[in-house]
C-alpha cells in the first residue's frame, strides 16, 4: 500500500488505500460497520478471493494486519445490504471518494511547477498541447460512430446491456461478456450487473437506480447499467468497426 486516505461517511470513518498499481481498496471492517454488517468474517465469505486480502498497516502503536476489500468486493457487499444507508453509501463512494482519490492521489499527482525554468515550462506546454490534440482527434473519430448507435439507445441516448452486442453485430450474450472482459462491468453474487466507477467517471457507462416491490411486498432498490453513446463509440473503435 502506498497511500492511506481517511474519509468520513455520516460521521463513520473509512480508510481508503491506494495500492502501488493504482487500485483502490477499502478497510473491510469499516465498510461492514457503515453497512451495519455485525459479523465481518461472515460478510466477507460471499467475496471471491481476488475481492479481498490482508495487508500490514504501519501505525504509531506498531504494525497492524488489516483486511481490505476491492472495489468489486465493496459493491457486492453493498448489494447485499437492505439498509437505507447502503444506497447513500454507494453514491458517496462513486461520486465523492473515488473521484477525489483519482484527482489527488499521490500516484497521479503532477510535479511541482518551476516558473523560472524555461525548459520545464516548454515541456509542460508541449505535453498539454499533445493531450488536447489527442482528445480532439478521438472526438472526431467517436462522434460519427456515436450517431450510428442511436437506433439502439433509449430516450436519454443510453443503451441497455443486452442491446450492446446487437449494435456491434456480435450478439447480445457476447456483448455482455465483452463488457465484463474489458472490466467495464462485473456481476455481483445476486446475478446483477454493476459498473466500474472509473468507466462511469469516464462517461462510458451510466447508472440509474430503480425501486420496485418484490413478490413478498419488500421494496427493493436495484442498479441499472447503461452504455452511453460515447461508450458505444469507444467499443466500436476498439473492435475496429469503422
Amino acid at each position: 500500500m502506498t497511500e492511506i486516505t481517511l474519509f468520513r461517511f455520516e460521521n463513520k470513518p473509512l480508510e481508503v488505500f491506494v495500492q502501488g498499481n493504482g487500485d483502490v481498496v477499502f478497510d473491510a471492517a469499516e465498510v461492514c460497520r457503515i453497512l451495519e454488517l455485525s459479523h465481518v468474517g461472515s460478510a466477507l465469505r460471499i467475496l471471491d478471493e481476488d475481492e479481498k486480502g490482508v495487508h500490514t498497516k504501519h501505525t504509531l502503536g506498531g504494525d497492524q494486519q488489516v483486511t481490505f476489500i476491492t472495489e468489486p468486493g465493496l459493491y457486492k457487499l453493498i448489494s447485499r445490504s437492505r439498509k437505507p444507508e447502503a444506497k447513500r453509501f454507494d453514491r458517496w463512494v462513486r461520486h465523492e471518494v473515488l473521484p477525489q482519490i483519482r484527482k489527488t492521489g499521490s500516484y497521479s499527482a503532477a510535479p511541482a511547477i518551476d516558473l523560472n525554468d524555461p525548459a520545464f515550462l516548454r515541456q509542460t506546454l508541449i505535453g498539454y498541447t499533445e493531450k488536447v490534440i489527442a482528445l480532439e482527434a478521438e472526438k472526431a473519430v467517436l462522434a460519427p460512430k456515436a450517431e450510428g448507435f442511436d437506433r439502439f439507445a433509449n430516450s436519454t441516448g443510453r443503451t441497455i446491456l443486452r442491446e450492446v452486442g446487437k449494435a456491434l453485430h456480435i450478439g447480445s450474450k457476447r456483448g455482455i461478456e465483452l463488457l465484463r472482459e474489458k472490466k467495464w462491468t462485473f456481476r455481483a453474487s445476486n446475478g446483477k450487473w454493476h459498473a466500474y466507477s472509473a468507466k462511469v467517471d469516464a462517461g462510458l457507462l451510466d447508472v440509474k437506480y430503480v425501486t420496485y416491490t418484490n413478490s413478498v411486498g419488500e421494496e427493493i432498490s436495484a442498479q441499472q447499467v447503461y452504455v452511453t453513446p460515447k461508450g458505444m463509440a469507444r467499443l466500436a473503435l476498439e473492435m475496429g468497426q469503422n
